[in-house]
């Protein structure tokens, strides 16, 4: 399946935390839709300065019921797990 960088949209999960604080300008830079998981309101805050055109999503990833919420239209995922 071919990659659209204008259509697809890509999750990263835990977007604010080490991983997702090196993998998330490499994106941003390419790809036109991002849907970014944050735990923390200041977390959120931070990203939807530096990431305007970006979508920020504030979850708990223990909450199941949030799932649906996030993964809806997602095309591809990139599951960054909290640190323990």
């Amino acid at each position: 399946m071919p990659v659209n960088f204008d259509k697809d949209l890509i999750l990263v999960t835990c977007a604010s935390g080490k991983q997702g604080t090196d993998l998330v300008p490499l994106l941003y830079k390419q790809w036109k839709r991002l849907r970014l998981q944050v735990h923390s309101d200041a977390s959120a805050q931070r990203l939807r300065k530096q990431y305007p055109n970006a979508e920020i999503v504030q979850a708990d990833l223990d909450d199941f019921s949030a799932v649906p919420r996030l993964l809806d239209g997602v095309t591809a995922a990139y599951l960054i797990g909290p640190a323990l």
